[in-house]
């Protein structure tokens, strides 16, 4: 049985400078991850904002 993690990002941060601005492509690259360790996303919240500056 494989061990089930829930991944929880946002597009800003840390994950930002590591792909967060393409989360499709961030995320696809941590289910390769997870699945290359013999496990499994069992839930994902992925938070996405865009800062609008209004003066």
């Amino acid at each position: 049985m494989k061990k089930k993690v829930a991944i929880l990002g946002s597009s800003g941060g840390n994950l930002y400078s590591l792909g967060g601005k393409d989360p499709e492509k961030l995320l696809g690259e941590l289910l390769l991850q997870l699945e290359a360790a013999g496990m499994e996303c069992g839930s994902l919240q992925f938070i996405a904002a865009k800062v609008r500056w209004i003066q």
